[in-house]
């Protein structure tokens, strides 16, 4: 039995793109519990709502119980009720989605999805954390309960340790007898979003999966194993990795061969040893490695010696001569004759590839390497218009310099620009004036005696 769990709700987009993922099934059927709304998209405006009083994120989880057998509805909403009591959500309005849909490699076409809401009746929000490895433990123990094989999970010893310490010895005992108390943890052929990648792409991960289990069980070798392979249209190649091999379809990257056919990966390169070098000899064998030039002698199923031979002054590729001076005095060029025409991009390849290379020596040595003070002032005009020229060269060397610049420094001559700044801008508009003593606001005036005394000016 297979599940899994996700967070959703956190937009009206979300919701919606939820609710039309449930019910594009023909023949789905909607089951709602612990609320009185009449269909699903309701019961999730009505989950949204509750969230919006609370501060959670998310409105529901998204749950999908997928069983390995036949199973009857009755037996998947047993499966369900026992994922809601082990997250403690068996009060929470749900929605229960059951699908009938022919499964890839197992019986049991018949799988539900439920809808529950985060928040509870009286306001209390589902924890949120380790959701995969407790959906991972309630699945081994619905398995248990409906009589289903023990599935080994990823986090089967976290999982075993929880049911010891929670009163389920019983299932503990019963995993630990099927897998061990420490197995090693299963691989998948690829992740969703692989799956998803490849679907786009027009392959189905299930189909090219169950054509490489087949030419692997048919082959005892890695010769065999790629020619059955080719028959479908896959390929197998070494990967990055040493003992790692891929299935591809075309250009486009499958996964790898030991998690496909679910196999260590010292078993797979057991089986595939050699294949590498008859690989390589293959690849000679059909005109060279790749790395040789089209024309050249070698791809033309001559030797480097004969190539240079060929080449030799005086000498044709069919053993004849040509005359070392023509009567003109030129190389077998008649000076009557118009040179031939030269291509306007002619040399332009040749010389943009020769930019491109010392691009990329230059970068590989620009680690650690600055242009200082000193150095600059020895630099001529000519070298530094060059440095100038490589317009990618620049940047990546800006980014070296940033790295090494002492940011402290940095801030306190910004600090000493902006009092300089303010200095400046008051004196463009003040002017530079010298100071001038401050003067009372009033001055002593002598009193004439004689004027009148109703208009004389008293100092304060």
């Amino acid at each position: 039995m297979i599940g899994g769990i996700g967070r959703h709700g956190r937009t009206k987009r979300d919701s919606r793109n939820l609710a039309t993922h449930l019910l594009k099934e023909s023949g789905a059927t909607v089951e709602i519990v612990n609320s009185v709304a009449p269909d699903l998209r309701a019961v999730m405006s009505d989950m949204e709502l509750a969230r919006d009083g609370t501060t959670a994120d998310a409105a529901f989880l998204h749950v999908f119980i997928s069983p390995s057998r036949d199973m009857s509805r009755d037996e998947l909403r047993q499966a369900g009720e026992l994922v809601l009591r082990h997250f403690g959500a068996e009060e929470h309005q749900t929605a229960f989605v059951y699908h009938d849909k022919p499964r890839q490699g197992g019986e049991g076409g018949r799988h539900l999805h439920m809808v529950v809401g985060r928040v509870g009746p009286e306001g209390n929000v589902l924890p949120s954390g380790f959701e995969i490895i407790r959906m991972e433990t309630a699945m081994r123990m619905a398995e248990f309960e409906l009589g289903e094989i023990a599935t080994l999970g990823r986090h089967h010893v976290s999982g075993i340790r929880w049911l010891r310490a929670n009163g389920r010895a019983d299932v503990a005992d019963w995993l630990e007898a099927a897998h061990g108390p420490d197995p090693d943890k299963p691989t998948s052929a690829a992740s969703p979003s692989k799956r998803q990648t490849l679907a786009r792409k027009g392959i189905e991960l299930a189909d090219a999966a169950d054509i490489v289990r087949s030419a692997w069980a048919a082959s005892d070798g890695g010769r065999s194993f790629a020619a059955a392979l080719r028959a479908d249209g896959l390929d197998v190649v070494p990967g990055e990795k040493t003992g790692v091999f891929v299935i591809r379809q075309g250009a486009v990257e499958i996964g790898a061969l030991d998690r496909i056919v679910k196999l260590k990966r010292r078993e797979v390169a057991a089986r595939m040893e050699g294949f590498e070098n008859e690989l390589e000899e293959n690849q000679q064998s059909d005109g060279g490695l790749p790395d040789r030039v089209p024309g050249s002698p070698e791809c033309d199923g001559g030797s480097r010696e004969a190539g240079a031979l060929a080449s030799a002054p005086g000498q044709l590729t069919d053993g004849g001569a040509v005359a070392d001076r023509a009567a003109s005095g030129g190389l077998g060029i008649d000076p009557d004759e118009p040179a031939p025409a030269t291509p306007v991009d002619a040399g332009v390849t040749s010389e943009s590839r020769r930019r491109h290379l010392d691009e990329a020596r230059w970068t590989t040595g620009l680690k650690g390497f600055s242009i200082t003070a000193a150095m600059r002032t020895e630099m001529d005009n000519v070298a530094i218009r060059q440095l100038d020229t490589h317009s990618t060269l620049l940047p990546r060397l800006l980014s070296h310099q940033l790295v090494r610049l002492d940011w402290g420094r940095i801030r306190e001559l910004a600090e000493d620009l902006r009092r300089f700044i303010n200095i400046v801008r008051r004196k463009i508009r003040f002017g530079d004036r010298p100071k001038i003593e401050p003067q009372p606001r009033y001055s002593s005036v002598e009193v004439d005696s004689k004027s009148d005394a109703g208009f004389a000016i008293h100092p304060r």
